[in-house]
């Protein structure tokens, strides 16, 4: 792109740039929030039901070992087992949907955080 040629059109194109970045800075933070939004909705609705799911499983096997200690058995290996079974489960982070979301955000406001299809 030519530079304009004098100290004045050169001084008001300099403003010009920086109004662009001010207003694009201005756009990432809000995007940013509205990002922050959609995650906390998506904790509410999807996350916590699944991680309680999860947890009330695990819950079955600390109770369990709370009773054998009750009942005066070594209830090691049963702590053992779940302390194992958290430590062999991994899952890849998925950056598709938060990629989507941000993306969608630019256009939508009330875009949402969704799980890959």
């Amino acid at each position: 792109m030519p530079r304009p040629s004098s100290p004045q059109a050169e001084q008001a194109h300099q403003r010009a740039a920086e109004r662009v970045r001010e207003r694009m800075a201005a756009r990432d933070e809000a995007l940013a929030l509205a990002a922050v939004d959609a995650a906390g909705l998506y904790v509410r609705q999807v996350w916590i039901t699944q991680l309680t799911a999860a947890l009330e499983s695990q819950a079955v096997l600390s109770g369990l070992a709370d009773e054998l200690r009750r009942r005066g058995a070594d209830a090691t290996s049963v702590f053992d087992l779940i302390r194992d079974t958290r430590a062999s489960i991994t899952t890849p982070q998925d950056p598709a949907p938060g990629r989507a979301l941000l993306d969608a955000l630019v256009t939508d406001a009330r875009a949402l955080l969704e799980l890959s299809k």
